[in-house]
């Protein structure tokens, strides 16, 4: 359609199409009021029962047909105003008998054609006001106000009645100093008369629009997978996007704020579609910018056709695929683009308070190294680096070994979030929007590429490779995919189940590989052919991190609460072990050396166990984390990387406390410790005599030891 006609036709309102019985306005039969600030009518102001939308008159004034149903006359305030006093339920009026008078505040930031700042959390999920869930919000506080920004925007799971209660008290326009929004998750939509009611009571309606620098904002409720059904349907929530799209200016940049994409199903759809019998794509009506969502509790950005996407992941714990805790600033341009400025722990990425601690040579990295553990191979070491801030820094780099020397750099579509391999000459590399990459190693030469089957879910999945370096295995879950290392010719692709991508790889090994998914379980398929040959679902093999280690004819997996053995041919469980305190491990496998196994823990450093009885021999003490990582995981004393061994006799394994620590074998003793300053995501590689590490700040060090 048009966009004159979309506007012709919204404005007589025949695309509202029979939602809601509308009577004609009348002198006594309306909804009535005035838009003010400083005493003044503001014209052209958007006012909106839910679905109708209508614009003040040169005094402010207007009148909007009541509809049966309708809950709240809501206000889109314009450029340069706050998000105060934008909302009355009906029936409460205010300014006289039937009248809903507005009077809107000025803002300081974010005034018309300037762009503006926000801060943008989600995924909270807390269930009380106690003194850790006040110690992270006052955080928020202080990040939103340093950063000059316009507003805070939560994009929901607050989480069930407790945690909006908890959420309404502690972080309320009163308390952060600046407007506080709030999106309606999955979570929120709770037992009552429908599953929007609590929200409601706390934060007012559920679907509103504002205006802020030059951009218009939508704020769109849950459309699928509620917990409880709500009070409006998704054809109700098109129509009256349609009417209030069809009101903003031509041309003026749109974002959207929402829990979810709506019906994501590849890289086309993009989850812009609203609607069942009376579907709405954005694209097609406004100047759509970005969608900021949640949900998903990883840390993700992508672009397509111009419109960029970007989900966050918790700002008080780790996320599901292990992404650190962070609270993220946005910054949008006048013309709708923007970036994001990542405070991992509340920390700015480029803030970390870092030293050289004795480095044989460090190097400065264009972005922060999540779980991308060097790689050392030929005389070079690689590594790949994040783009979670739409900046174009996912990049891998080639240094020499010995000097430090940038041999070369190429640049890639996404984040390279997990680790790569060298086989058959090529580096192979994976970023997070599923395009896996082989550059010559020696020359960084690009040799192939492909693009993998793409739903609009992080790929976080690391890379591993045969034994002779001739298969790599890319992907994840129905997207598990063999390919030769040298041309990228696809050998199989799995058909298995499409489930939740843990961050690590693979394990190989005996003819065999054995993945691991979030929630569900793990699956075995022969590695020659793909075929599925076994899979174990449910808990205790929910959250699964490590990858798993193939050894002696069985499955070792390292979970959230256990250690387990399955057996590789049956997919028997052989044992299991309660650990409680064990955590996943994102940058690699377990380890094992002689009759132990060696594994990170949340809160006790790293576990050596013994293979024999699965007890804990030892622990390695770790100082407490600088941030939280790992699913639902806060800070801790945590082993958070993979072990490697240095010697015969020593361990070794970078941290999120910001040391590199190296315990005895025999007895866990700490023999030696590297104190750089900023978070380990990422494990060590040692080669040679020598050892690098990257952190978070974006440098990569060698050490001799």
């Amino acid at each position: 359609m048009r966009r004159r006609e979309f506007l012709e036709l919204s404005a007589a309102g025949i695309l509202c199409g029979g939602l809601g019985s509308v009577r004609t306005a009348g002198a006594a039969d309306a909804i009535r009021g005035r838009v003010a600030a400083d005493g003044k009518g503001l014209s052209g102001v958007v006012v909106s029962d839910g679905l109708q939308c209508v614009r003040t008159g040169a005094d402010g004034a207007f009148a909007l047909p009541r509809r049966e149903g309708a809950r709240f006359v809501t206000v889109s305030p314009p450029c340069g105003h706050l998000m105060k006093d934008w909302y009355r339920s009906v029936g409460v009026e205010s300014g006289g008998v039937g009248r809903y008078d507005f009077a809107l505040e000025r803002a300081a930031v974010g005034k018309a054609k300037c762009g503006c700042r926000f801060v943008h959390v989600t995924d909270s999920e807390i269930s009380d006001t106690g003194t850790e869930n006040r110690n992270w919000i006052e955080e928020v506080r202080r990040i939103a106000v340093a950063e000059k920004c316009a507003f805070i925007v939560h994009t929901g799971d607050i989480c069930y009645l407790k945690g909006m209660q908890a959420h309404a008290e502690l972080m309320n326009t009163a308390t952060m100093g600046l407007p506080v929004l709030y999106c309606l998750g999955n979570h929120d939509l709770v037992a009552g008369d429908y599953g929007e009611q609590a929200f409601e009571e706390l934060f007012g309606p559920c679907r509103y629009s504002f205006n802020a620098g030059g951009i218009h904002f939508i704020v769109v409720p849950m459309t699928e997978g509620w917990d409880f059904r709500p009070g409006y349907t998704e054809d109700e929530l098109a129509d009256w996007l349609r009417a209030d799209l069809s009101l903003i200016k031509p041309g003026q940049p749109v974002m959207a704020f929402s829990h979810m994409l709506f019906h994501a199903k590849n890289e086309n759809e993009a989850g812009l579609v609203i609607g069942k019998d009376r579907p709405l794509d954005l694209r097609s009506v406004c100047n759509f910018k970005g969608f900021v969502y949640g949900h998903v509790h990883n840390t993700y950005t992508s672009g397509n056709g111009g419109v960029t996407f970007m989900a966050s992941t918790n700002p008080n714990m780790g996320g599901i695929d292990h992404s650190p805790e962070l609270v993220r600033v946005f910054d949008v341009k006048p013309d709708g683009a923007f970036v994001a400025e990542n405070h991992y722990g509340r920390n700015p990425s480029r803030s970390w308070q870092t030293s050289r601690a004795g480095a044989a040579w460090e190097r400065k990295l264009p972005a922060p190294v999540l779980f991308c553990t060097p790689v050392v191979s030929g005389g070079k070491v690689f590594v790949g680096t994040s783009d979670d801030e739409n900046r174009g820094t996912g990049m891998v780099v080639a240094f020499d070994a010995g000097s430090g020397a940038v041999v070369w750099r190429r640049k890639v579509a996404n984040s390279i979030k997990n680790r790569m391999v060298v086989a058959s000459g090529n580096v192979i590399a994976q970023d997070a929007g599923g395009r896996v990459y082989a550059f010559s190693a020696n020359s960084g030469k690009s040799v192939w590429d492909m693009q993998l089957p793409y739903n609009c879910q992080v790929l976080a999945s690391a890379v591993t490779a045969s034994s002779d370096g001739r298969t790599a295995y890319v992907g994840y879950g129905s997207r598990l995919t063999a390919v030769d290392a040298a041309t990228g010719a696809v050998k199989w692709r799995s058909s298995s189940w499409e489930r939740e991508p843990v961050a690590g790889a693979p394990g190989i090994g005996e003819g065999k590989m054995v993945w691991a998914a979030n929630w569900d379980g793990l699956e075995c398929h022969d590695l020659e052919t793909g075929a599925r040959l076994w899979q174990l679902e449910g808990k205790p093999w929910r959250f699964p991190g490590a990858d798993p280690l193939i050894t002696d004819g069985k499955a070792v997996v390292a979970c959230y609460w256990n250690i387990g053995e399955v057996d590789l041919a049956t997919g028997q469980v052989l044992r299991n072990k309660e650990l409680k305190d064990v955590t996943a491990l994102p940058s690699g496998p377990i380890l094992t050396a002689g009759d132990r196994y060696l594994v990170g823990s949340l809160n006790s450093g790293l576990l050596s166990i013994d293979r024999n009885t699965l007890e804990i021999v030892w622990r390695g003490a770790a100082d407490m984390s600088l941030l939280g990582v790992g699913a639902y995981r806060k800070k801790g004393q945590m082993a958070n990387t993979s072990p490697v061994l240095t010697d015969d006799s020593t361990v070794c394994a970078a941290c999120a406390d910001g040391v590199i620590h190296l315990w005895d074998l025999a007895t866990g003793a700490e023999k030696r410790r590297i104190a750089t300053g900023a978070p380990y995501l990422a494990g060590v590689a040692v080669s040679e005599g020598r050892l690098f590490a990257a952190d978070m700040a974006g440098m990569i060090r060698m050490f001799s030891i």
